[in-house]
C-alpha cells in the first residue's frame, strides 16, 4: 500500500512540473459529513517533485457556525505563489489535499493552557482539490501542545482540527487558482523580497525625512535658554538644560543634570549608578526636547 500511495504521488506531481490554466475560485460542494477521524495529515516527501499553487488575487473568506449563521471571524487567503509541503490525506480515498498558509482576523484557540500544560504554534490552513483546485470547505488549525502524564512524564504533539466553515468569499478582482511552476515560485519569491526590501528602504527614507523636518521644526524650541533637553546615550537617557548658545560655531551649553534608563522613549524613575553633573558644548541637533 506504501508503495502504492508513493507511485501515485509521485506520477501526480510529475505531471505538475509544468504549469496549468487557471481556474476559477470555486468553494467546493462536500456531500458527506465532514469528520475528522476520517482524515490525516500527511508531510510530502522531500524527494517527490514539489507541487506549487498560484492565487492570482487576495481571497476573503468568510466564517459561519454549524447552523449556518454568521461569524465575525473571516480568513484571509494572500495572492500569490505557493509551494506545498503538506497535504490532508483522506484515510478511505487516500486522496491529497493541497495545504496552503492563510491569515485568520481572530486568533482561534484550541488545545489547553493551564498549569498541566500550554498550546502554542497555531497555524491556519486551506486546503484545494489536487484536480480541480476548488477549495475544501473547512479551515484547519495546527497547533502544538504539551503536558504531563498521571506519572510526571512530559509530552509534545502536534495536531489538528476543522475550524472556519467558508459561507463565501470576496475579492478586489476575480481570483483565479492554477498550478504553478518551479522557476515561477522561484520568480515570484524573488519578486516578493525585492518588494520588503524596498519598503524598507522607503520607510527608512520617510523616517529621514520626518527626523529631519522635526528637527528643523524644533531648533527654534531647543535653541531658548532653559530648554528641557534629552538626548540617548547608550542605554541611558540624559537630561539638561541650554544655557547659553555660541555665535560662531552653533553649538549650545548644555547643562546635564540626571541620567536614567528610558522607559517608551522617555526618562524613567531608574537612575545608573557613579553618575555626575557636567556641562558641554554641543551640537543643537544631538539633543531633542524632552517629551512630557
Amino acid at each position: 500500500m506504501k508503495t502504492w500511495i508513493f507511485a501515485a504521488a509521485l506520477s501526480l506531481a510529475a505531471a505538475q512540473v509544468v504549469g496549468s490554466e487557471p481556474a476559477p475560485f470555486v468553494i467546493q460542494e462536500y456531500g458527506e459529513r465532514i469528520r475528522e477521524k476520517d482524515w490525516r495529515k500527511i508531510n510530502l516527501f522531500e524527494h517527490i517533485p514539489r507541487r506549487y499553487v498560484e492565487i492570482t488575487e487576495d481571497v476573503e473568506l468568510s466564517c459561519k457556525d454549524d447552523k449556518g449563521r454568521p461569524m465575525t471571524r473571516t480568513i484571509r487567503v494572500d495572492a500569490g505563489v505557493y509551494r506545498i509541503d503538506e497535504t490532508l490525506q483522506h484515510k478511505k480515498t487516500e486522496r491529497d489535499w493541497l495545504l496552503v498558509r492563510v491569515n485568520s482576523s481572530e486568533s482561534v484557540q484550541h488545545g489547553h493552557n493551564s498549569s498541566a500544560g500550554s498550546t502554542w504554534d497555531y497555524q491556519h490552513s486551506v486546503a484545494f482539490d489536487p484536480e480541480t483546485l476548488a477549495l475544501f470547505p473547512r479551515e484547519l488549525v495546527r497547533y502544538t501542545q504539551s503536558g504531563r502524564y498521571l506519572d510526571g512524564s512530559p509530552w509534545t504533539e502536534g495536531t489538528w482540527t476543522f475550524d472556519c466553515t467558508p459561507a463565501g468569499f470576496s475579492s478586489d478582482g476575480q481570483p483565479l487558482v492554477r498550478f504553478a511552476t518551479e522557476e515561477e515560485f522561484r520568480s515570484s519569491q524573488s519578486a516578493e523580497r525585492d518588494a520588503r526590501s524596498e519598503a524598507l528602504a522607503r520607510e527608512a527614507r520617510e523616517r529621514d525625512i520626518q527626523r529631519r523636518e522635526r528637527l528643523e521644526s524644533e531648533r527654534p524650541l531647543k535653541s531658548e535658554i532653559g530648554a528641557s533637553l534629552c538626548k540617548l546615550d547608550g542605554r541611558v537617557m540624559l537630561q539638561g538644560f541650554n544655557e547659553g548658545r555660541s555665535p560662531d560655531n552653533d553649538k549650545i551649553k548644555v547643562r546635564i543634570w540626571r541620567s536614567s534608563f528610558p522607559v517608551a522613549g522617555k526618562p524613567g524613575n531608574a537612575t545608573p549608578s557613579g553618575f555626575h553633573e557636567t556641562t558641554i558644548w554641543d551640537s543643537l541637533d544631538n539633543w531633542d526636547l524632552c517629551a512630557d
